[in-house]
């Protein structure tokens, strides 16, 4: 029988003796003594029950970890910086907390190429499937570094079945939801939701026969690496 990783216990092992509190904090604070970066971020806790506890925020990377330590929480997400300290929201006036900064976040899934996989679907992962995000690493990360400038990116591990992009440039951090939709927009190549047919558009929007200019510095990476892929024969699942 397998260890369910998900009961108290072994969160609380977790939270002990691997989570990097120290460094997460240095992470989102960029910078070594607190600043609003931090101290006015928000922090969103789930709790056994489906208890969702939002708009903790903390002065110090140890403040926030013996919080961790008495909820014991299922998971938690790190949310925007707010004008005010998200803790102090029921002190303030009725709209004041407003969020002002945010991390560009991307968040890729493996089941997002289940229509193209063929050794696994749905929760299964073998190595070989794995690879397509590799690729979606690769080329995001050109595309963001090469395109857009961004020079602070993180790839994170979901903890499931995929991997998330944080990008953590002043410059990102500001834009608005609609500038953020804009790169979104520039950078996708396959349009559609669940259910619904998959449009590819690989084609400049100005001159259709030529590669979409968001592929283009980019092209030599998923050659190589789907030709790589390809020429793999063996599936070892790495869910079993």
């Amino acid at each position: 029988v397998e260890d369910d990783v998900s009961t108290p216990e072994v969160m609380m092992a977790f939270y002990r003796r691997l989570y990097p509190f120290k460094a997460v904090f240095a992470w989102l604070n960029h910078q070594h003594g607190p600043t609003r970066l931090f101290t006015h971020r928000e922090f969103a806790f789930t709790l056994p029950g489906d208890v969702y506890l939002r708009y903790n925020s903390f002065s110090t990377s140890e403040e926030m970890r013996k919080q961790v330590m008495r909820l014991n929480p299922s998971r938690f997400e790190i949310g925007a910086i707010y004008n005010a300290r998200p803790r102090d929201k029921k002190t303030l006036r009725a709209g004041a907390l407003q969020p002002l900064q945010r991390e560009l976040v991307f968040d890729i899934d493996m089941t997002d190429y289940d229509e193209i996989r063929t050794c696994c679907s749905g929760k299964g992962i073998c190595k070989r499937c794995w690879g397509y995000i590799a690729v979606a690493v690769k080329i995001l990360d050109a595309s963001l570094r090469v395109q857009f400038g961004f020079k602070h990116i993180l790839w994170v591990y979901s903890g499931r079945r995929g991997i998330h992009c944080w990008v953590s440039d002043v410059e990102a951090m500001i834009l608005t939801d609609e500038q953020r939709k804009a790169i979104m927009g520039w950078l996708e190549v396959i349009k559609g939701g669940q259910d619904m047919a998959k449009k590819v558009n690989v084609r400049g929007p100005q001159n259709r026969a030529a590669l979409h200019p968001s592929l283009r510095s980019v092209l030599p990476i998923h050659l190589v690496i789907f030709t790589l892929m390809i020429s793999q024969d063996s599936c070892s699942d790495l869910s079993k």
